[in-house]
């Protein structure tokens, strides 16, 4: 009721936007398809952070959740759902223990890779912090552009 009310009052306000609902209380966003799929102006968020909760994940996990997130994007896009990825990093916990820029960057790959699957596009977050010339930092922008890990790239499997 909520987003619909939302959604009546920017229209009869004559504001033009685009509304995005986060249904973060579904675990599967599909529940959400027949509300939007008739609203041009509202489409569906998906945060995507593969950073907290994952701490004590390995690199092999990291990689096998993102590419559970492809999957379920790739889902929602066959479905016709105007999906935004509304933030996703590209961090990844100590525990993942990427050894190389190569590898971070490789990381950073298999996320573009998976939210080039959201119709609407996707948002990549970052925070200020202090940059270390001799390796990358997470978070930070300025590593990342150093290291050329922003580059498109072909993700290399990771295997356990």
């Amino acid at each position: 009721m909520y987003y619909s009310a939302v959604d009546r009052a920017l229209t009869l306000d004559g504001i033009d936007c685009i509304l995005v609902v986060a249904g973060l209380d579904a675990d599967d966003l599909l529940v959400w398809k027949a509300f939007t799929e008739n609203r041009a102006t509202m489409w569906l968020g998906y945060a995507s952070f593969v950073y907290w909760g994952f701490e004590s994940q390995t690199k092999y996990a990291l990689y096998k959740e993102v590419e559970k997130r492809k999957e379920k994007l790739a889902s929602y896009a066959s479905e016709g759902m105007k999906m935004l990825v509304t933030g996703w990093a590209a961090a990844a916990p100590a525990s993942v223990l990427l050894d190389s820029p190569f590898e971070y960057s490789q990381l950073i790959a298999a996320q573009m890779d998976a939210y080039d699957n959201a119709i609407q596009g996707s948002v990549m977050v970052s925070w200020k912090v202090s940059a270390n010339k001799h390796r990358i930092l997470a978070f930070d922008t300025e590593s990342m552009i150093d290291f050329g890990a922003l580059h498109r790239k072909k993700a290399t499997p990771v295997h356990q």
